[in-house]
């Protein structure tokens, strides 16, 4: 298992930036960057990447539309050249509203685009050959007819740190996780609870399983969800902590996606949350208290949660409270609440874990 964080696009970076490195001397493992049609995730890993030594920098996500797939590759190349082998590529499709509305690329075939994409980068990453792909969404060199036809096959020029940068694929629904779970090495699913995932996605994750190269190993999951450590998060205070997460996902629940084609409302519906994903259907909800969050309900935002008490030795105690901070956050693809300020270290005993790190489950 891994210990993650998420960088999102408010607050300062620069203070985010201290943070992650306070975290990566307690034993943070990744940090996760989104972009969506904010600034740029490249950016910031490689601020990152010069700040730290042995943090995981990955994005979460880039999406396939906004840059070509040689770009895509370079990129990828670049970021794990100044972090020495410590990049990983997370992809997406994004929606039409971000890849038509904001980029002006039509959105069309994006399971596909992404496969094309992954064995692009792989085959631009390996240099066993020049770049020539001829896909459905990808074609390199431009086909004739196309262009001025002077272009010609062209092997990346330096040789990456790694060959086989690690790809995890964002993927919501049916084909895609199937395809994330045969071609990628690691899945950015949301919502995932650990008891109930595969009466969701357990047969696409199956049939994707059945065609994979065993090569790749196993199929890192991002499991999600946040962290908190401390005696009393227990009762009332383990409350307060989970509607912080409410907030977050009643948007998607209730606010994402065009109005009837909600993937994340048809998700909610498929684990049994049919009440939530009704509530959720009307009006983006507010941010306030946890209240007016009808799309995300204690009972759903708590079964991402351990509900148990867990037992921290001393050592899982210096790895989670760098400068007496109590809590680090973990989620591939949401910006939750981070440590701020100090407070006392922890005793190493018995504790309360209200809420779940980003762990990475294992196929």
């Amino acid at each position: 298992m891994k210990m993650s964080m998420s960088i999102g696009y408010a607050g300062g970076f620069k203070e985010t930036a201290d943070q992650v490195v306070a975290l990566e001397r307690a034993g943070l493992d990744q940090v996760w960057i989104a972009e969506a049609y904010s600034f740029d995730a490249i950016s910031q890993v490689g601020y990152l990447a010069a700040m730290t030594d042995t943090i995981e920098i990955a994005t979460g996500i880039l999406n396939v539309y906004s840059r070509t797939a040689a770009l895509m590759a370079m990129t990828a190349a670049g970021c794990d050249y100044v972090s020495g082998g410590r990049f990983i590529l997370g992809l997406g499709a994004s929606g039409p509203q971000v890849v038509e509305g904001f980029h002006g690329v039509p959105y069309d075939k994006p399971m596909q685009r992404i496969r094309e994409y992954i064995e692009s980068c792989r085959m631009i990453w390996k240099r066993e050959e020049k770049f020539h792909y001829d896909g459905r969404t990808v074609q390199v060199p431009l086909p004739e007819g196309h262009g001025t036809g002077l272009g010609k096959p062209l092997k990346l020029i330096n040789h990456p740190v790694r060959p086989n940068i690690p790809i995890w694929w964002a993927s919501l629904k049916g084909l895609s996780v199937a395809a994330t779970a045969e071609l990628a090495d690691g899945w950015l699913p949301i919502f995932f609870v650990p008891e109930r995932f595969r009466q969701v996605w357990g047969a696409q994750l199956d049939a994707g399983l059945a065609r994979r190269d065993p090569s790749l190993g196993r199929l890192d999951i991002a499991a999600g969800g946040m962290l908190a450590i401390g005696e009393h998060l227990v009762g009332e205070a383990r409350t307060k902590l989970l509607d912080l997460a409410r907030p977050q996902l009643a948007l998607y629940v209730g606010g994402m996606g065009a109005k009837g084609k909600n993937f994340y409302n048809d998700i909610c519906r498929e684990y049994g949350y049919e009440r939530e994903a009704d509530a959720g259907a009307g009006p983006v909800p507010g941010r306030q208290e946890g209240r007016g969050c009808g799309g995300a309900s204690r009972r759903m935002a708590g079964a991402r949660q351990p509900r148990r008490p867990t037992r921290v030795d001393q050592g899982a105690h210096r790895r989670l409270s760098p400068g007496g901070r109590h809590r680090a956050l973990g989620d591939a693809g949401e910006r939750g609440p981070g440590p701020r300020g100090g407070t006392a270290p922890l005793p190493a005993r018995r504790v309360a874990v209200a809420t779940r790190a980003c762990a990475g489950g294992l196929l």
